[in-house]
């Protein structure tokens, strides 16, 4: 910032930033004003998105989070008779999830349609190499985009696969219980038996977006392939560009 408010491209900033208002001769105001109007530019590009992902996200936790303390206390309740309440809670939670999915499955598939749209513009403005917009502007600009993309993309993906998560350590824990209780013979209900059986053979609950595909860690991977190989894309077609003009 102190760099450009020392060269003669200030103005070019200024001009973009503030539709060609003038400031009174005043470094720091200049720079301060242009900071609050940078800001203000990307909060507003990007309110709508981050307050939905952190909605979403909110939610999310609350159910794996929940999803787990139920867990701990099913386990402390295998031997007693308020197992099976337990387990009700259990599977009513579950049964919240699937809600969840049923009402917000749009919503995510609309917001990972938003990040990656947001993604490549990012990109795209990182790799443009003509353009009337001063170069640093476009190199800020994609820089902020593609980090602030990047963050909501991550939390979003990591917070949705918080309940599948929950739902195999659940699987998992009572899978080693049953085993245990076959393998020492210890003293317990046929039907807490069965009970307990059915739980680790429980199949973990995946968010969906709109029902096309599962929402997991492994799908971040995939979207930043997919950049990946949008990138590649252009550098290979502009050098074809470059090669044919030579």
């Amino acid at each position: 910032m102190f760099t450009l408010t020392k060269s003669n491209h200030f103005k070019k900033y200024e001009m973009y930033w503030f539709v060609g208002i003038q400031l009174p001769k005043n470094n720091i105001l200049e720079m301060l004003v242009l900071f609050l109007a940078m800001t203000a530019f990307f909060s507003s590009k990007f309110l709508i998105p981050s307050l939905s992902t952190v909605a979403y996200s909110i939610v999310c936790y609350k159910l794996s989070y929940g999803m787990r303390m139920q867990n701990q206390t099913m386990l402390d309740a295998v031997y007693k008779k308020a197992f099976i309440a337990h387990i009700n809670k259990y599977y009513r939670i579950v049964q919240c999830c699937k809600r969840f999915d049923n009402c917000g499955n749009i919503t995510v598939m609309l917001l990972i349609f938003t990040y990656c749209s947001i993604l490549y513009t990012g990109i795209g403005l990182l790799l443009r190499e003509t353009s009337k917009t001063p170069v640093v502007l476009l190199m800020i600009e994609g820089s902020f985009t593609i980090f602030s993309c990047i963050f909501s993309v991550v939390t979003l993906l990591v917070f949705a696969s918080g309940i599948p998560a929950a739902m195999i350590e659940t699987r998992n824990t009572f899978q080693q219980l049953y085993r245990s209780i076959l393998l020492e013979d210890i003293s317990i209900s046929e039907k807490h038996i069965c009970l307990i059986r059915a739980l680790g053979e429980t199949e973990p609950f995946y968010l969906t977006a709109w029902n096309f595909f599962q929402i997991d860690k492994g799908l971040i991977f995939n979207l930043f392939g997919a950049a990946l190989s949008f990138c590649i894309l252009v550098m290979q077609l502009k050098s074809v560009e470059l090669g044919d003009l030579k």
